[in-house]
């Protein structure tokens, strides 16, 4: 089991939308070695206040059982201190229905993941909406003012290494920082990123 020395209360922020705000999700899947899901984090949230809205936390009993590098970052009570209003144990095809009901009660057409190439292939039920990855703007030194003019780029303006969640964090929010490799906790570090980089959903570009 993971120990924290502080656990948080989620609580979603009810303030009004802005009318020219784009209503968003951040997903982030969580596999086991053999790549096959064992838990889904989602979040709701939009490109003017950056604040979450929603959160949904499933997991797959199925799969547990099989070897994961993160195996013992599962359970969601280890970092917050009310699990049982976000936390569902289901089917993996059960945990796909339910995020489409719960993109649906938003209306949410485009969803972010960082790195989202692995989380859209993991789960190819939910290619029908729009696909961005948050590294897009994270990791290029063009979109990126925070990244070291000293690091090492690609001719594209990408950084060569050391653009991981822990990394990107710890360069925009805060240094002393630690993933946690919890689905629906990286979800909130994740969203944490994009606002502080700023960029509106219409400046992303959509991954095939």
């Amino acid at each position: 089991m993971v120990s924290n020395a502080k656990k948080v209360k989620l609580e979603a922020y009810n303030g009004s939308i802005d009318k020219n705000a784009v209503v968003y999700a951040i997903i982030d899947v969580e596999t086991c070695f053999e790549r096959n899901v064992i838990s889904v984090g989602v979040i709701i949230t939009d490109d003017i206040s950056f604040m979450p809205r929603d959160f949904k936390y499933y997991r797959i009993p199925e799969q547990e059982n099989a070897p994961a590098m993160f195996a013992d970052s599962l359970e969601l009570g280890d970092f917050i201190s009310n699990p049982n209003e976000y936390e569902m144990k289901v089917k993996y095809i059960e945990a796909i229905e339910g995020i489409k009901d719960f993109l649906s009660g938003y209306s949410v057409e485009n969803l972010f993941a960082y790195n989202a190439g692995f989380d859209k292939g993991r789960l190819p039920e939910l290619r029908a909406y729009r696909w961005h990855d948050i590294i897009e703007k994270a990791a290029y030194k063009q979109f990126n003012n925070k990244i070291p003019a000293d690091s090492v780029f690609y001719g594209t303006g990408r950084l060569v290494r050391g653009y991981t969640v822990e990394d990107m964090y710890r360069l925009l929010v805060k240094p002393r920082y630690r993933e946690t490799h919890n689905a629906l906790m990286d979800t909130l570090d994740e969203l944490e990123i994009m606002k502080a980089l700023g960029y509106r959903v219409g400046e992303y570009g959509v991954i095939k």
